[in-house]
């Protein structure tokens, strides 16, 4: 049963999340909210296997390949 994209990030409100870029890079933060374009708003983000650390971020959802709740 597929679930979708709305229902899963409203879920995931609040919650951290791992996202995957066009380029591949993923990122893990805590979802604070998203828009009808699918553009996520993340805090206290992290990229996976890099140094980077940012207390907010916004990533545009055309950019995006992936997410899943952590």
């Amino acid at each position: 049963m597929a679930i979708r994209p709305e229902t899963m990030l409203r879920g995931s409100l609040g919650k951290r999340v791992r996202i995957t870029t066009r380029t591949g890079r993923e990122y893990v933060g805590t979802l604070r909210s998203y828009d009808e374009l699918d553009n996520l708003y993340l805090e206290d983000v992290e990229e996976v296997d890099g140094e980077l650390r940012l207390k907010r971020a916004v990533f545009k959802g055309g950019n995006i390949t992936f997410v899943v709740r952590v």
